[in-house]
């Protein structure tokens, strides 16, 4: 299965990295194309990208608010607001 080839061999992350640098290669989207048991096999990895991409944009939001909160502690702020007292 899909998720057994890519605990393997990494193979989602390498049909990943392959469509992205094809893209980028040409400039343009692609068309995927997919038949018998390998339309099986792009739906899963349409399904692991989407998780994967949330968990990346989930990822990149936390590490924005970790900056903020150190910038703002940095700043004598609390929460990214300012102490009380201060001001």
């Amino acid at each position: 299965s899909p998720d057994i080839m890519e605990k393997r061999d990494g193979f989602l992350t390498l049909t990943r990295r392959r469509i992205e640098a094809a893209v980028k290669s040409n400039g343009a989207p692609g068309i995927m194309v997919a038949h018998s048991m390998g339309n099986t096999v792009f739906r899963y990895f349409l399904e692991w990208l989407r998780q994967e991409m949330r968990d990346e944009a989930f990822n990149r939001y936390v590490k924005q608010d970790e900056r903020r909160r150190a910038k703002a502690r940095a700043q004598g702020q609390v929460g990214g607001y300012d102490a009380p007292g201060g001001g």
